[in-house]
């Protein structure tokens, strides 16, 4: 996910004052304004709220560098392709680790391997 394209979609998922994560993080947070919306980043940073379950990302944007919820940006069209072929290549890995398998236990195996790779990629 570092190093990749992002959109902004909602400026007021911006944590413009939780400078705690961005030194975690090692970046530099900027409060001087929010993201305009459309703006296009490039993720700097990932990685769960020091206090709660959502994930943030730092995104960098013309220099610079705010945290945003998940829910606030969305992905470039590479990115889920991307992200798509990882969750593809896992689940050929699985099949043909597996000469007489249960179809059940496997789609079940499946299943769990997606939610997971999702989670951890979005």
């Amino acid at each position: 996910m570092i190093g990749e394209k992002v959109t902004i979609k909602d400026r007021n998922g911006c944590y413009d004052e939780y400078a705690k994560w961005a030194e975690l993080h090692d970046f530099e947070l900027n409060v001087s304004r929010l993201p305009v919306n459309g703006s296009i980043g490039t993720v700097i940073a990932c990685g769960k709220h020091t206090d709660y379950d959502n994930m943030l990302y730092g995104v960098e944007i013309d220099g610079l560098n705010y945290i945003m919820a998940s829910d606030s940006i969305s992905i470039s069209a590479e990115l889920v392709f991307s992200h798509n072929n990882l969750i593809m290549d896992s689940i050929k890995e699985e099949i043909a680790d597996r000469e007489n398998y249960d179809q059940n236990i496997l789609i079940s195996h499946i299943k769990e391997l997606v939610s997971k790779l999702i989670q951890e990629q979005l």
